[in-house]
């Protein structure tokens, strides 16, 4: 669309999207508020989170770094190989309509492959995801890699949460969740600045390379997770 209406009209589209977008929140019905038991926030127990979530967490933000990285600067990386702008939607709609459709259909694939394994094959999927990119030679090629968001994002997005109901304490779930994601939101920006600083030494591709490795070793962090059934107790 750039290439064809230039940035006015993609800002035009911009604009329109988001004002649909209010619209339609604006006329969403306000839901009945849920009635807290008695016993909220009165708890005095220390949250209790086993080893292996938090090992789990540590990988987890190992991958965000790739994850980031790939997602602010794969249109360098299209450049490198003869892309341009069309080709960053492209790469864009595919990963994006890839990750969608996994989510849509977690529920069935949890059925079958435990939470751990799911994590365990997003963090393999990431590893490979950067030396794809790094051996890139065309558009095209990069356009294929950007199917791999559906197992590397796709199932790290819902496994992290049914993973973290599993292992946690009922009472330490709703901390948990705020922990993994806020440690997640870490390692994207850790990925965004590393990413930019290799970029410009290296190139696009050869830092997406070299971001295999923490991708690798983040998926060392989610296997150990599962022989470590002790608990770690934060304060």
């Amino acid at each position: 669309m750039l290439p064809v209406y230039g940035k006015p009209g993609l800002l035009t589209v911009a604009i329109l999207g988001s004002a649909l977008g209010l619209v339609v929140l604006a006329t969403i019905p306000e839901g009945e508020k849920p009635r807290l038991p008695e016993t909220a926030g009165k708890s005095t127990q220390k949250p209790d989170f086993p080893l292996s979530f938090l090992l789990v967490v540590i990988g987890g933000s190992l991958l965000m770094v790739m994850h980031s990285s790939i997602n602010t600067y794969i249109l360098l990386a299209l450049q490198e190989v003869g892309g341009n702008e069309g080709s960053l939607g492209i790469a864009t709609a595919i990963s994006a309509g890839t990750e969608v459709v996994v989510l849509l259909l977690y529920g069935i694939i949890a059925r079958h492959l435990k939470s751990r394994t799911l994590l365990i094959l997003s963090g393999i999927f990431y590893t490979i995801r950067g030396v794809f990119l790094f051996l890139a030679a065309s558009p095209v090629q990069i356009y294929l890699e950007q199917f791999l968001e559906a197992p590397s994002y796709g199932f790290f997005a819902g496994a992290s949460v049914y993973y973290t109901n599993e292992v946690c304490r009922k009472e330490d779930r709703q901390l948990g969740q705020s922990i993994i994601g806020s440690t997640l939101m870490v390692g994207q920006v850790v990925g965004n600045i590393i990413g930019g600083i290799c970029a410009d030494l290296l190139g696009a591709r050869h830092m997406l390379g070299l971001l295999s490795i923490p991708a690798f070793i983040g998926t060392l962090f989610i296997i150990a997770a599962k022989s470590s059934p002790k608990s770690a107790k934060t304060a």
